[in-house]
C-alpha cells in the first residue's frame, strides 16, 4: 500500500473513532496532522509532532503563531474547490508548495477532512493531513530540466529553445514588447572537426557557448538549434538595442581567433543573423527563425565573421 493510501485510510479512520481515542491517535500518528477551525483564516487547535517536524517548528507555540497564514498561499481557484467539497461534506485533496520556518519550501499533498458533527465545534472544524512529496517533485523537476538541455553544451536543446521562443513571442505580443531572435553559426566548425577531430570540435563548441553565455544578460535565453547553430532570444530588445550584446560576443576571444594543434591553426569566428518583433510579416516563432536564417545566410556567403539584420521593407539592414 502506498504512503498516500495509508494516510488516506488513517485519516478516514481518525475522524470516525470515539472521542476518547481521538487525541491519542492524533498525537501518535506518523502522518503530519493539524486540527483547526478554518474560516477566513485558520485557527490551530492542535498539531502533532509529525506536523511540527514537517514545517521545521521548534514547538507548538511557534507553530500556532506561524501556521494560520498558510491559506494565503493557496490560490482562489483551489479555495473555491475546497469550499465546494466542504458544502458536500467530501474529502478534499490538493498538492501545494508551502514555506517552512527555515525559509525553505516543501511540496505537500494536503487532504482536508471535516470533523463529524458529534465531535465538531462547527462546520469549519477540520483536520489537515499532509504527505511530503518534496523529493518526488525535485526529482521530477530535475528530470524535466535534464530533458530540455543539450547534452554537449548544457544550453536548451532544439525543442526547448523553440518552445521558449514561442513563449517569449506570446509575452511580447500580449504586453507590446520588443523581442529579438539571434541565429548564430560557428565559422569553420566543420574544418575544426575534420582536421583536429570531433573531440577538439566538441571542446571548441562548449567553450564558444560558455563564452557567449557570459556576455548575455540573465534574462536572455540561448539554445542549440542544431549542429553548430544556436538561437539566442533577447527579450524586450529592439534591433538597434541588439547591436550591443551581439558586438560583445562577436568580439569574444574564444570565438574570434585561432584554434591551434601542433603546427596547424584554424581561424574561427561567428556569423550572425538577426530578426525582431514587431516586424511586418514576422508573426510567429517560425517566421522569426526563417528571417534570421536568411540574414545568417548573407553573413556566411559574404565571408563570415559578421552580422546581418533582417528588415521586411529593405529586406536587409547593413552590418552594424
Amino acid at each position: 500500500m502506498s504512503k498516500i493510501n495509508q494516510r488516506n485510510n488513517f485519516i478516514t479512520t481518525l475522524v470516525k473513532v470515539p472521542k476518547d481515542n481521538f487525541k491519542l491517535l492524533f498525537d501518535l500518528a506518523p502522518v503530519p496532522l493539524v486540527e483547526g477551525v478554518w474560516t477566513s483564516s485558520f485557527q490551530v487547535l492542535s498539531a502533532n509532532k509529525a506536523a511540527l517536524e514537517l514545517f521545521s517548528s521548534q514547538d507548538r507555540k511557534q507553530f500556532d503563531a506561524w501556521f494560520p497564514a498558510f491559506p494565503s498561499k493557496i490560490s482562489t481557484k483551489v479555495l473555491l474547490e475546497l469550499l465546494s467539497a466542504r458544502v458536500k461534506g467530501d474529502f478534499f485533496e490538493h498538492e501545494i508548495r508551502l514555506p517552512t520556518m527555515r525559509r525553505s519550501h516543501v511540496y505537500v499533498s494536503m487532504r482536508v477532512a471535516y470533523i463529524p458533527a458529534e465531535f465538531a465545534s462547527g462546520p469549519q472544524h477540520v483536520i489537515l493531513a499532509f504527505h511530503d512529496v518534496t523529493e518526488v517533485r525535485r526529482k521530477e523537476n530535475f528530470l524535466k530540466k535534464l530533458s530540455q538541455l543539450d547534452g554537449l553544451t548544457g544550453v536548451y536543446n532544439r525543442r526547448a529553445i523553440l518552445q521558449r521562443l514561442d513563449e517569449e513571442l506570446s509575452r511580447a505580443k500580449r504586453y507590446g514588447l520588443n523581442l529579438t531572435c539571434v541565429l548564430v553559426d560557428l565559422d569553420n566548425f566543420k574544418k575544426v572537426n575534420d582536421q583536429f577531430g570531433h573531440l577538439s570540435g566538441d571542446k571548441y563548441l562548449r567553450n564558444a557557448v560558455a563564452s557567449i553565455k557570459q556576455t548575455l544578460r540573465k534574462t536572455d535565453i540561448i539554445g542549440r538549434y542544431g549542429g553548430d547553430e544556436f538561437i539566442i532570444i533577447l527579450p524586450e530588445t529592439s534591433l538597434e538595442q541588439a547591436k550591443v550584446p551581439v558586438n560583445r560576443f562577436l568580439q569574444t576571444p574564444s570565438v574570434n581567433g585561432e584554434i591551434r594543434k601542433k603546427d596547424v591553426a584554424i581561424r574561427v569566428s561567428l556569423s550572425v543573423g538577426i530578426s525582431a518583433f514587431p516586424t511586418q510579416g514576422l508573426d510567429t516563432g517560425r517566421d522569426l527563425i526563417k528571417a534570421a536564417d536568411q540574414s545568417l545566410y548573407l553573413a556566411k556567403t559574404n565571408g563570415g565573421n559578421q552580422c546581418h539584420f533582417y528588415n521586411s521593407d529593405l529586406h536587409q539592414l547593413p552590418n552594424p
